[in-house]
């Protein structure tokens, strides 16, 4: 654009070379083009008024709503079919251009169904997403799906009762003014109330279960529970310690009580063990009796689910050692006990378990000194407990050992997971051992259904069954080949066939991955086959995941035998209610491979890294070697030499200078080595514990080496601090608090500490909260966080003076379980005050025939803004290339030969001048040769004397000049004519005749 200015002196001599009308008009164009400019930096928006109206019906599903709410008697309970036709009463008389969406929530909220004419009736309203009730979290995301180009109303379906969030503060927002989108102007949305009404009167809860957060070893410590009635009742309380029930009398385990209305406190005396962890839980139990009808029902009593609470304390007692056991699956009797009976004669308290029962909370963990893999895959493992792992070596100090097998380290996949940047030794394997390659395709489900929550999860199938993905392409080597196809109606390669070697690009497409259309999966089994077939690799690996019912789907169990009688393993992965179980069964069955049926979102990662996992025999070696002692270690002290080993995993050094390796193998390959990770101990033992070192179990050397080893690495004993921490629950909130025991007030100003807070249930993808304590009194610091679910919450706080950093300290609280069913009334309050601060109604369960959802009464219409830029820089462009096309093309000649401007007989014109000069003369000899005195001229001969002199000036240029010798020429020189009588000559002489004409006149 800036191009068609005329800005140089190129752009200005071609302005002047220009004609006049050309001249400005292209000047026109110019000053049209600087205003357009101007303009666009101004960002214009046009405003618009629509009478478009969105309805939001955001319907509560909590717990407390599908247990209390609803009508009364046999109805009760019922209350989201009550709301389903509520809303379809409702809704049935919107217009043409009215939307209809719906947003369910409990403890988090999801989008049913977005705004729009599509049927909302035909979708699974009944979900569960997470644990308690948040309303404003729903009514801010209800405000997010209101279209901009639509005024919106929220039809608010629930209790009242929430244990999160702050319902009025969002509902003074969205009265106030809200802004829906960016495109739009704030606008006012108001929120009309439907109060899912009900009251208990025969209702007892578990309030809380009050017990000491540290206490000493063996000691004796009070435990409080609370229960709350509303009415008389009668029932029995039992105390589980530790997983056992407590003896709570001579000869029983359960006290009886005899609640009265309101809040009833029970007390116990527990003696503690040794343990380090000691966990309490109450339940009541209400008295049954049997009814009119002879059914047993409890007495005072409606639902289980509030029936209990939780609390822990933390001795510093003896800790123990686990051992997760990937030999024998934790069976006392098994193989893997070898190394379990050897650590016990040499005194240490060692706990064997199953590979799949590793601890995924850091509670738990807190009570072990030392935590042994041995031969455990990383598929058995789930990310959470990693993660856990993970904390409990660095900010906690704990040991952790990894020992060798056909299941361990590489060929265990544990090669990008959330432990090998701790171990001692690299997973990574030189180039030339990885001659064994495998090729492996994913063809992924991505169709409509695969948005669904499964299993109260808060996440979808989609997110789940990515995630999945992502973690089993992590553990496949760069050599590998890889392909990821995806299929709803039609197929996507998304990452063709091609070398594993930029794994992260290929974790963040798959990761990516959105859901919609329908579910035709022959065409992608179709291409998979094709490139496995055309893949030049060992082993050759389809992995099939779908949550349905496919077009065409008999096909795919012949197509998936083919595929084997070529040399390529077919496994399948059904996820969802809806999966078509026989046909994948199938599948699996027809192409060699596995099939899975996941029930359990939780468990598809691993499942699905199960699946996909290959035995490469580069990565074990079976043949005998002897060990070489390639450097000291205290861990080896007394230990001088040692018995050959029958093989090993194969890992590679690791570099860094505080690793230590004294044992390798004769071609330098790690066999032992340790490190320091934090404020915890790693080691590897790349061959195994009992087969491949079946030449140490009758030597002292292996019980010597194993006790010396755990012992070295195992978490020393707990020094001072000189803090004291402590974590309670405050509402929908969890408060960390660390006091420092007395000190000057110097040390206490270089004091500072930040908590990390694990939750119950931890997502395996989202990390734990962390944030800094704030002092809020001499030695006294504390941090706030948000409590978004029921069960035990574990603060790990790292406490600093100025930068050095002292021993951590472990903390937590427990909340119960339903919290939203202590509730015995519906909070018709709340719901009310919602509607006043939004400016909505209130409108009644039993009359959907006064709702009027789509009634524009007290709805704003909405002004949505338009921005003018994409019609300005159209306009501009066309005017740009108007003015070029002025510039370039010579468009007045056109028009000049087209309407006769320019006169194409020259010939006819020089007569009609030669014929006006004559005039001309003849008149100005009449007037010489008149003798009366001159007389002032009017206006009218002065424009004729004008005329009449432009005339004969024209006619000096124009007309042939003849030579004519004037009066005087004798005494007269000749003019020079340095042209030879040319133009420029005749032009001077007729400018001389001129002035003498003049003169004398």
């Amino acid at each position: 654009m800036l191009a068609a200015l005329p800005l140089t002196l190129a752009g200005a001599r071609m302005l002047a070379a220009m004609s006049p009308a050309r001249r400005t008009l292209a000047i026109l164009f110019r000053l049209v083009l600087c205003a357009l400019l101007a303009v666009l930096l101004a960002g214009p928006f046009s405003v618009r008024t629509t009478n478009r109206l969105a309805v939001v019906a955001v319907v509560d599903v909590s717990g407390s709503v599908r247990s209390f709410a609803g009508a009364s008697g046999a109805a009760r309970g019922r209350a989201i079919e009550q709301v389903r036709s509520f809303i379809a009463a409702s809704a049935a008389t919107r217009a043409a251009e009215d939307l209809l969406g719906v947003v369910i929530f409990d403890g988090a909220a999801v989008v049913l169904a977005q705004p729009s004419h599509a049927d909302v009736f035909s979708k699974q309203w009944d979900q569960r997403m997470a644990e308690g009730t948040d309303i404003a979290a729903a009514l801010r995301l209800a405000r997010s799906t209101i279209p901009p180009d639509a005024a919106g109303r929220i039809v608010l379906f629930s209790d009242g009762n929430q244990t999160g969030g702050d319902a009025l503060a969002a509902a003074a927002d969205l009265g106030g003014s809200a802004k829906v989108a960016s495109a739009s102007r704030d606008v006012r949305i108001p929120i009309d109330t439907v109060s899912l009404s009900y009251s208990l009167e025969a209702e007892v809860a578990v309030e809380q279960v009050d017990a000491p957060p540290t206490a000493s070893v063996s000691s004796t410590i009070p435990i409080r529970v609370l229960l709350s009635s509303g009415s008389t009742a009668r029932g029995f309380v039992r105390l589980i310690v530790d997983g056992q029930p407590a003896r709570l009398s001579a000869d029983s385990d359960a006290r009886p009580v005899e609640l009265k209305p309101g809040l009833n406190i029970e007390r116990f005396e527990v003696k503690l063990d040794d343990r380090r962890v000691h966990r309490f839980k109450a339940v009541f139990e209400p008295e049954m009796l049997a009814d009119a009808n002879g059914v047993t029902v409890p007495v005072g009593d409606t639902v289980e689910e509030n029936n209990s609470g939780e609390a822990f304390t933390l001795c510093p007692g003896k800790g123990s050692v686990l051992l997760a056991d990937g030999v024998g699956d934790g069976a006392e009797q098994g193989p893997g006990a070898t190394l379990a009976g050897a650590l016990r004669a040499a005194g240490l308290d060692v706990r064997m378990v199953p590979a799949s029962a590793v601890p995924g909370d850091l509670l738990s963990l807190q009570e072990f000194d030392a935590v042994i893999l041995q031969n455990v895959p990383a598929d058995s493992v789930p990310e959470s407990s990693q993660r856990a792992l993970a904390s409990y070596v660095q900010d906690v100090g704990g040991g952790l050992i990894m020992i060798g097998g056909p299941a361990s380290f590489g060929a265990g996949g544990w090669k990008g997971s959330t432990l090998e940047p701790l171990l001692p030794v690299r997973l990574d394997l030189p180039e030339r051992l990885l001659t064994s390659q495998a090729a492996i395709v994913f063809v992924l489900d991505n169709s409509g259904s695969m948005w669904r929550f499964v299993l109260g999860s808060s996440r979808t199938q989609q997110e789940i069954a990515n995630d999945a993905a992502a973690l089993a392409i992590r553990t496949l080597e760069r050599s590998d080949q890889l392909g990821v196809i995806t299929f709803n109606s039609e197929l996507e390669e998304l990452v063709p066939m091609g070398a594993n070697t930029d794994s992260a690009a290929t974790v963040s497409k798959v990761r990516g991955i959105m859901s919609g259309g329908g579910t035709n999966a022959v065409p992608a089994v179709e291409k998979a086959a094709e490139w496995l077939r055309s893949a030049k690799s060992k082993h050759k690996h389809l992995v099939f995941l779908s949550d349905g019912r496919s077009l065409r789907a008999e096909v795919l169990p012949g197509l998936c035998e083919q595929m084997a009688k070529d040399g390529i393993q077919v496994s399948t992965i059904g996820v969802g209610d809806d999966a078509d179980t026989s046909i994948m069964a199938a599948m699996a069955r027809k192409g060699g491979g596995q099939f899975r049926y996941v029930t359990d979102p939780s468990t598809l990662p691993e499942v699905f890294v199960r699946v996909v996992r290959i035995a490469r025999t580069p990565l074990i070696r079976e043949e005998r070697f002897t060990p070489v002692m390639a450097g000291a270690s205290p861990l080896l002290a007394g230990i001088s030499e040692f018995p050959f080993l029958d093989g090993l995993s194969l890992t590679q050094p690791r570099l860094e200078p505080t690793v230590s390796t004294p044992v390798t193998t004769p071609g330098g390959e790690p066999v032992f080595a340790h490190w320091q990770v934090g404020l915890g101990q790693v080691g590897a033992f790349t061959s195994d514990a009992h087969l491949w070192s079946k030449e140490w179990l009758a030597r002292p050397v292996y019980q010597q080496f194993w006790a010396q080893f755990v012992r070295a690495v195992a978490r020393p004993a707990a020094a001072s601090s000189g803090f004291i921490a402590s974590v309670r629950s405050a509402g929908d909130s969890i408060v960390v608090r660390l006091t420092a025991r007395a000190a000057s007030q110097t040390s206490l100003d270089a004091i500072s500490a930040t908590a990390t807070l694990y939750s119950p249930g931890e997502d395996s993808m989202s990390p734990p909260a962390e944030a800094t304590l704030a002092p809020v009194g001499p030695g006294e610091f504390e941090a706030t966080f948000p409590a978004a679910s029921a069960g035990s919450y574990v603060a790990l706080i790292k406490p600093a003076q100025g930068a050095k950093r002292l021993p951590p300290l472990i903390s937590g609280v427990s909340i119960n379980q339903g919290r939203e069913y202590r509730f015995r009334a519906s909070n018709d309050q709340i719901m009310a005050e919602i509607s006043r601060r939004s400016g909505g109604r209130v409108l009644p369960l039993q009359r959907p025939d006064q709702a009027k959802f789509f009634d524009r009464t007290g709805v704003p219409l909405r002004e949505s803004l338009l921005p003018l830029w994409p019609i300005l820089i159209w306009a501009a462009l066309a005017g740009t290339l108007i003015d070029i096309a002025n510039r370039r093309v010579a468009w007045d000649r056109w028009v000049s030969a087209m309407f006769g401007a320019v006169t194409a007989q020259p010939a006819t014109a020089n007569r009609n001048v030669s014929r006006n000069i004559e005039a001309l003369k003849v008149s100005v000899e009449e007037r010489l040769a008149d003798d009366a005195p001159a007389i002032a001229l009017g206006e009218r001969e002065a424009r004729e004397l004008a005329a009449q002199a432009r005339d004969r000036r024209l006619a000096a240029r124009i007309t042939p000049v003849t030579p004519v010798t004037p009066a005087k020429a004798a005494d007269s020189p000749p003019a020079a004519t340095p042209d030879g009588g040319g133009l420029l000559a005749a032009k001077r002489r007729a400018a001389e005749r001129f002035h003498e004409d003049e003169r004398s006149s």
